[in-house]
């Protein structure tokens, strides 16, 4: 069994690019506005049209409400983390 890594927090295309480039299979985007790392359902969907279909794309929420949830861009995420 291959090992899988998840890498969370990334914001800019060079950073996913680089990601993409070291093997991780997961690409966590974070949803929540008081981290520096959040960056907003509009900027995930831009980010993940440029991630091919072989990574999977990981939600990753704070005590999210419902709405929030509602909201995600789950069409092209393929999982949701909840901490």
């Amino acid at each position: 069994m291959p090992l899988e890594t998840k890498i969370c927090g990334l914001s800019t295309p060079e950073t996913i690019d680089a990601a993409i480039k070291g093997g991780a299979s997961h690409i966590g985007f974070v949803f929540f506005p008081p981290s520096p790392r959040d960056i907003g359902f509009d900027r995930a969907r831009e980010l993940a049209a440029r991630i091919p279909d072989h990574v999977r794309r990981v939600g990753v929420f704070v005590d999210p409400c419902n709405a929030l949830i509602d909201q995600a861009p789950t069409h092209r995420l393929v999982a949701l983390r909840y901490s």
